[in-house]
């Protein structure tokens, strides 16, 4: 199990690793602790591990934002099941969202109030030459694939990003509380 991410890694908290490797091609930035578990391999460029109490940039509005004018809005819990799942628009939800399938292809922003999870048996991939922003203003992001390829940001400063799957790559950046 790989997991490669592209881009600076922030957390409020702790960082768990259940991964083979974890190869951070970037800044890791921790107010907490990092756990390896098993035998977890750690690189990255710059790693700070620091007790105190670290204050996040807080990337509401710009998310928001990034909705644009077109999207689609689920006044409640959604689910998009099927063999192949993939996304037309930004999506915005005020209580949760789910994806799951054999392959899942997003792109654009997904977005909400309280949960977000991406469960793909084969692979979860950006849509082509395009760009995936994942938030959760309030709660978790769960993801659970087999293998992985996204571009763009992963977001839930309130709550706690896991990341679950055999090869996953992130070109871009995680900020979470906890990951």
């Amino acid at each position: 199990t790989n997991t490669t991410l592209n881009g600076n890694l922030y957390s409020a908290g702790d960082l768990n690793a259940y991964s083979g490797e974890v190869d951070v091609r970037g800044n890791a930035c921790l107010g907490g602790k990092l756990y390896k578990h098993d035998y977890t391999i750690w690189n990255s460029y710059k790693f700070e591990d620091s007790s105190e109490t670290r204050y996040m940039t807080d990337f509401t509005a710009e998310m928001r934002a990034s909705l644009g004018d077109e999207y689609t809005t689920h006044e409640y819990w959604q689910t998009y099941s099927d063999t192949s799942v993939a996304n037309d628009s930004s999506i915005y939800a005020k209580s949760g969202l789910q994806f799951c399938g054999n392959d899942v292809t997003l792109s654009g922003t997904i977005m909400s109030e309280n949960y977000l999870m991406i469960s793909a048996s084969r692979a979860l991939n950006t849509a082509e030459n395009g760009e995936m922003n994942l938030y959760v203003a309030d709660g978790n992001i769960g993801i659970f694939v087999g293998d992985a390829t996204i571009n763009g940001v992963i977001y839930a400063p309130n709550g706690m990003v896991q990341l679950c799957g055999s090869n996953i790559q992130i070109n871009g950046m995680i900020i979470a509380k906890e990951i």
